[in-house]
This record gives structure tokens, sequence and C-alpha cells, in this order.
């Protein structure tokens, strides 16, 4: 029979060379790994984030400025056991000081007896998609305004 344990360090490197930005953190959420794709995205260094309280260093936010509550943070989500995962976007302030749209999915990680001891979060950048739909909106939202205000216009001159 084998042993069908994966090493850690097997693991270690498992989460380092992933595709996708991957933090883990405790359940006060303090961030306890980064790797190096979740750097790049945030252009946070792990020594600017490991040990820190996530929302020190990200200041979630929604497109309206409004810093994340409790009923927004995917994390907490899974922490309260309101969700086992949950994937929300929002923006983040970058380490470089520019804000940036991510989609984090969180999920709980649980001890032998079921109680939650960390979380894991997936982190993609979605910056370039959010803002190329949201010209999109604009735009057709502008192109729908003219065309309302073209017929109000038809409409008074013809009154």
């Amino acid at each position: 029979m084998s042993n069908n344990k994966v090493p850690p360090s097997l693991l270690n490197q498992a989460l380092e060379h992933a595709s996708k930005g991957i933090m883990i953190q405790d359940t006060n959420r303090n961030v306890m790994f980064v790797n190096h794709v979740c750097g790049e995205i945030t252009k946070w260094t792990k020594g600017d984030i490991v040990g820190k309280h996530c929302g020190d260093v990200f200041r979630c936010h929604t497109a309206t400025g409004m810093p994340f509550t409790e009923n927004l943070c995917p994390c907490i989500d899974v922490l309260t056991g309101r969700s086992s995962q949950n994937a929300r976007e929002f923006l983040i302030y970058r380490g470089d000081g520019r804000e940036c749209w991510v989609e984090a999915s969180a999920s709980a990680i649980k001890d032998d007896q079921g109680v939650i001891t960390h979380t894991v979060t997936i982190v993609e950048d979605v910056d370039a998609k959010k803002r190329f739909w949201g010209g999109i909106i604009k735009t057709k939202t502008i192109s729908t305004l003219g065309a309302f205000a073209s017929e109000v216009t038809h409409e008074i001159k013809n009154f």
C-alpha cells in the first residue's frame, strides 16, 4: 500500500507556482501566505503583506469608494459560516498606490474536527475586464440618452 500523503514541500511548490494569486489567512484575517502571482496582482511584496491584517493592506472598497463592511468581505462570509465559499469583485489599493479591480474567491480550511482554522483566497486581476465593460456600458448609456434627447427635442418641436 502506498502512502498517498503529499509531502509539504510539494504542496508549497504547488501553491507558489500556481497560475492564480493565492492568499491564506488565519481566522483574524491576518495574512499567513501569499504566492508570487498574488504579489504581481497586488503590487505588494510578501514582506508587506504576510503577518498583517488584509484590510489594513488592501483597503478593499466598492466602486463608490465605500469601504468593505462585514457584509461584503468574502472571507468574513466564510469565517462566519454564512457561506462555505464566496466570490466577489471589488477594488483594492495596490502597493503602487493605484486602484485595481480583483475577484476574490474565498474558501474555508478546516481541521479534522471541522473547525475553520484558515481561509484560502484565490485572487484574480479583473481590472482590464471591468474597465472595458464599464466603458461599453457608459458608451451605450450615452448613446441611449442621446437618442432619447433627440426624440424629446422632436416631440417639443412638433408640440
